[in-house]
């Protein structure tokens, strides 16, 4: 790894709260090839995407109010979750990941002040289920938030893993997109907030996460 001049000028400066410009760049573009969102984001480099997650919540929510989630949820979001006493709607899955049906009832049987404002889901790989949501699934749950208001926390360390005896790309030419689409890319509302990270695909050890948004929502969470 060699660092020009003007690059370790830059690495040594603050920096902008959403990082440093250049890599903010290099993750849109990211997120621009994989997900091509249908609505205008920004983007915020954090200390790891739980760190992501926990700005997000603190922004959205009060201590105490209710949060749909997976049943089983994420430990380290419930960790983030519990010492604020919210109230945990535990939504079922099954090997598909979560199940569109259930949510509706749930969502159903709550009054408008009842319900919750957030939906917290990992749609690939599910931690700890182990599920993966269909972009079938995907779409009715998506439609089911637009219908109740809500705003969806699409947690996806796991997106660009695979499992299987396919050959590693020899450049980003060859790599694949991941064959099922993601909430950022069907959101039409501005009601997605995605987190993503290295930690699975480069080294845990970096902390290096990011999160993408509607403007509005980001420009909150960096007040955190």
């Amino acid at each position: 790894l060699e660092l020009s001049a003007k690059q370790l000028s830059t690495a040594l400066q603050y920096s902008p709260t959403p990082g440093l410009a250049d890599l903010v760049k290099q993750l849109k573009d990211l997120q621009t090839r994989f997900h091509q969102p249908k609505v205008d984001f920004e983007l915020l480099v954090t200390t790891g995407s739980q760190d992501g997650i926990e700005k997000a919540i603190c922004a959205f929510t009060n201590e105490g109010d209710s949060i749909l989630v997976d049943s089983p949820c994420y430990s380290g979001t419930l960790a983030i979750l519990r010492p604020r006493k919210h109230k945990l709607i535990e939504c079922p899955m099954d090997g598909h990941g979560l199940i569109p049906e259930r949510l509706g009832e749930i969502l159903d049987g709550m009054s408008e002040q009842e319900r919750p404002k957030i939906l917290y889901t990992v749609p690939t790989g599910q931690n700890p289920g182990g599920s993966t949501l269909t972009t079938e699934r995907k779409q009715k749950i998506y439609q089911l938030a637009q219908k109740y208001n809500l705003l969806i926390l699409e947690d996806d360390p796991y997106y660009f893993l695979r499992f299987g005896e396919a050959p590693a790309p020899q450049n980003d030419v060859e790599y694949k997109v991941p064959t099922t689409e993601s909430f950022l890319s069907m959101d039409t509302d501005g009601r997605v907030v995605r987190f993503d990270s290295f930690s699975k695909v480069l080294s845990s050890g970096l902390r290096l996460g990011f999160v993408s948004g509607p403007q509005p929502l980001i420009d909150r969470i960096q007040l955190h």
